[in-house]
């Protein structure tokens, strides 16, 4: 059953919510299964600072799209349909970092390196663009902790 469309992309379910944002399960106009990512605008929030929230989330759109790393998730897609602005990524189906510490408890310093190697050349360019910093948990931006990494936890 699907939740509607975005766009040219058939919304399956709900995957994530987040401060600015949710996550579905997309299919593709070709029917490839994707990650779309939705902006969320907080009740009472006046032009401007709507405008700014858009600012903000295409800004991290675009920083995204420049990275390409085999173990980071692909861009593939940035847009706005009507008053929804997106983000579509590469959907890798498995557990997010939160979902592995509360099944398995805190990750031991060795693997946690093992899960943060080869993305350490990307996270250094990321901190030289203008990508806030707060943002950022164990080297990756917060939103996309669920689908950002290709390689599976070891």
């Amino acid at each position: 059953m699907s939740l509607g469309t975005i766009a040219d992309y058939s919304l399956v379910r709900e995957l994530g919510q987040g401060g600015m944002g949710k996550v579905f399960l997309a299919n593709s106009p070709d029917g490839a299964e994707v990650a779309l990512k939705t902006v969320i605008f907080p009740e009472g929030l006046n032009a401007r600072a709507r405008w700014e929230t858009v600012e903000r989330f295409q800004r991290e759109a675009r920083a995204a799209r420049s990275l390409d790393h085999p173990n980071i998730c692909q861009v593939l897609d940035i847009g706005a349909d009507a008053d929804t602005f997106f983000i579509v990524m590469e959907y890798l189906d498995g557990r997010s970092l939160r979902e592995e510490i509360d099944s398995s408890g805190a990750i031991a310093v060795e693997r946690s390196a093992a899960i943060m190697f080869g993305t350490s050349s990307q996270t250094t360019s990321w901190h030289c663009n203008p990508v806030r910093r707060s943002s950022w948990i164990s080297g990756l931006p917060r939103s996309y902790t669920r689908v950002a990494l290709r390689r599976p936890v070891p």
